[in-house]
């Protein structure tokens, strides 16, 4: 629904928007361009004269329609049949300053932030992971956790995973020995619970990873913290955390 009348005008129109997966829409609103990621719907011309900027929140979008730049009236987007928002959280980099054991009982985890008002349903993990002299990763551990105070906290999921993919980014600049890869895990779908008021954090911990040859030294890459809100941390057994070193979170892309 396009409401002119809360913007002073009285006119209503009911424009039928389908958002295509190559990022285009049709129907009333056919070439247009689409993104979202978060909470924050952008819909807008290839010139971007016009657009409409929109909050989801509690099943539908809400904001504004825009002509070169002005507000000209709001709209109020309703999903047909339910919205499924494709979103990811991630921390990358090209140049890692280092790496953690998660080997074994060593655990690793970072932060999955959920934005107030939405649920988030993981379906890939996708970790820079190491191994000395190179190999082919064999299987993954991933555990999942509430938040305790800003470190991992209570275990509500976890799940052994054969990677789909691995992809060979190079060698650490600091020591040629350890080979770098990136791994994609596709995991049976999780959801984590949002809140209607404020984010929610969870973690996702990497432990148990396995190499074809069993190679044990394995590693996952850690830079400085880009995509959650706190520092990487590490366990011996997954019970008792502690912060990694010099500020730094680990290397990551967490999508749904």
């Amino acid at each position: 629904i396009l409401d002119y009348q809360c913007l002073g005008s009285t006119v209503y129109t009911y424009d039928t928007i389908t958002f295509n997966s190559n990022g285009t829409t049709s129907g009333d609103w056919n070439g247009a361009l689409w993104s979202m990621c978060g909470s924050t719907l952008t819909i807008s011309t290839s010139s971007g004269s016009y657009e409409i900027i929109g909050t989801y929140a509690n099943g539908i979008i809400t904001g504004y329609y825009y002509s070169n730049g002005t507000a000209s009236y709001c709209a109020t987007l309703t999903p047909n049949g339910g919205l499924s928002i494709p979103c990811s959280q991630s921390n990358t980099t090209t140049n890692p300053s280092g790496a953690f054991y998660v080997s074994s009982s060593n655990y690793a985890a970072a932060d999955l932030i959920v934005n107030s008002g939405e649920d988030f349903e993981l379906t890939t993990v996708t970790p820079e992971l190491w191994i000395s002299g190179g190999g082919t990763f064999l299987s993954v551990t991933l555990s999942y956790y509430t938040d305790n105070n800003g470190s991992p906290g209570t275990l509500i999921g976890t799940e052994t995973v054969t990677p789909s993919n691995q992809t060979y980014l190079g060698l650490w600049s600091s020591n040629s020995s350890w080979y770098r890869y990136e791994v994609t895990l596709n995991v049976t779908p999780f959801t984590f619970s949002g809140q209607t008021n404020a984010n929610t954090t969870y973690w996702i911990g990497i432990s148990n990873v396995t190499e074809t040859n069993n190679n044990s030294n394995l590693y996952w890459g850690v830079d400085n913290t880009l995509g959650g809100n706190y520092y990487g941390y590490t366990s011996s057994g997954g019970s008792s955390w502690t912060q990694v070193s010099s500020s730094r979170d680990f290397v990551y892309e967490f999508s749904g």
